[in-house]
């Protein structure tokens, strides 16, 4: 049995070209918590062990933290046609609810979601954060995605999967969110084709076992109307245009992925401020299913009104993947260490120039 991630994914083109084997022993892949004709309902569990040590302007500080902890309870109707996922975040301050949306299947290949969820935009932000090949999505990500929002979403494959598509209207925000409500409706669109076998929502693939040879080509667009922060503003609106592109890659034990963003927005005194930002990463289990060496090197501008901020990122991992009675365990357990380089330049720092160092272990168990 296969266990869902802890992480509604994006649909997946292709879904069973690099599926685990159904020989791997999980932790516990799935508790189901009542069955009963053609209605299941499911738990699943994905916590972080962290420690991180930050040096920057000389000083050095080190932290040991739960950064998440994430119950999901799913359940599906009248043979999967209407699924229904919420996932909390127990880790923090408080809790929060993070998910909480219906999928209704209105045809084989499409699907319609209403509720709060992921926002389609980019690659990295759709992919489960149990399947990424480093301890985050990156500063570059973190930069540029649209968040969690609240809406209704169209979605779903054609061409035999090799094509998705996705088309949601949001506006609202989210329970969590200080941001300003969206004054309008505001659309993000997402479409991807996948060539070969297609590449899943999956950054290390190969953890599962060898990875058919796939490319994935993506690209997703939004528009954004909100109001300003304050009343007195010039302008009582602010608006923004998002745009993005990607590729990945995955073969045999090899991944890899790129992403560029673009940001144009126009915000407090009608100033537009432009934002600029990619990435690109890749890893390769050379030790299969057990050892892969990972490293992304990222890069951003954004135009401010003291002038430019560039900030240039490298990273390198090691990621290692135990085994319980000689079966690897994939993504369900796993132990991550990365190093960060971190250049900033641009108004506001001292000298124009800052330097930061980061080094993150983490453990992960999802079952």
């Amino acid at each position: 049995m296969h266990a869902e991630p802890i992480e509604e994914p994006a649909v997946e083109a292709r879904p069973s070209s690099n599926a685990e084997p159904a020989s791997i022993k999980k932790l516990q892949n799935k508790l189901v918590l009542g069955s009963s004709g053609n209605t299941e309902l499911r738990f699943h569990l994905a916590t972080w062990l962290r420690w991180n040590s930050v040096i920057e302007s000389g000083t050095t500080e080190s932290t040991f933290s739960i950064p998440l902890a994430r119950p999901v309870v799913e359940a599906s109707f009248f043979e999967e046609k209407v699924k229904v996922f919420a996932q909390e975040e127990l880790a923090g301050a408080r809790t929060r609810l993070l998910d909480a949306f219906v999928d209704i299947r209105l045809h084989d290949s499409t699907s319609l979601r209403v509720g709060q969820f992921r926002t389609p935009y980019s690659r990295a932000f759709p992919t489960p954060i149990i399947k990424l090949q480093l301890p985050d999505r990156g500063p570059v990500v973190n930069a540029f995605h649209l968040g969690r929002e609240t809406g209704a979403m169209l979605h779903g494959r054609g061409k035999q999967g090799a094509l998705e598509f996705y088309l949601g209207v949001f506006g609202g925000g989210t329970n969590d969110d200080t941001r300003p409500l969206a004054t309008a409706p505001w659309p993000i669109v997402r479409v991807a084709y996948n060539l070969g076998a297609g590449v899943p929502y999956d950054q290390s693939v190969a953890a599962g076992g060898r990875a058919k040879s796939g490319i994935a080509l993506g690209a997703s667009g939004a528009y954004r109307r909100q109001d300003v922060e304050t009343a007195t503003d010039m302008y009582a609106t602010k608006v923004g245009w998002h745009a993005s592109g990607d590729v990945s890659a995955a073969s045999g034990g090899l991944s890899a992925t790129a992403e560029f963003f673009y940001r144009n927005e126009k915000v407090a005194g009608g100033v537009w401020q432009r934002g600029l930002g990619g990435y690109a990463q890749g890893g390769y289990f050379v030790i299969p299913q057990h050892l892969e060496l990972a490293a992304r090197g990222g890069w951003r501008q954004q135009k401010v009104d003291e002038g430019e901020v560039e900030e240039r990122i490298y990273e390198v991992a090691v990621n290692g993947y135990p085994s319980i009675e000689g079966h690897p365990q994939g993504h369900h357990l796993k132990a991550m260490a990365r190093y960060r380089l971190t250049q900033s330049e641009g108004a506001g720092m001292i000298g124009g120039r800052q330097t930061s160092h980061l080094v993150t272990i983490l453990g992960q168990l999802w079952f």
